[in-house]
């Protein structure tokens, strides 16, 4: 083999190298775009899911709090039938 096709050979494969640099760093920044992208809808979701429990939590305290002034009692109703709650009206 001559020494210019040795030369081309190693052109050839320093161009096909740095295609595929470019292309897996192209092919790498989608996937980290992707990644973030999904990790800041996973915060925002788990955000979300703190913010509801915490005004669930909110609402059992306010209604427990409710119920003790009004010192209802729930010994002669079925818990299991939220029907059979007393009148609060």
């Amino acid at each position: 083999m001559s020494e210019s096709a040795i030369h081309l050979q190693i052109v050839r494969y320093s161009f096909k190298t740095l295609k595929l640099r470019r292309n897996l760093k192209i092919t790498s920044t989608i996937t980290t775009s992707i990644l973030v992208t999904e990790l800041f809808e996973d915060y925002m979701f788990v955000e979300r899911l703190q913010e509801a429990q915490a005004a669930q939590e909110a609402l059992e305290m306010e209604v427990i709090s409710l119920l003790e002034e009004e010192k209802f009692d729930f010994s002669n109703y079925d818990h299991n039938n939220y029907y059979d709650l007393p009148d609060m009206s």
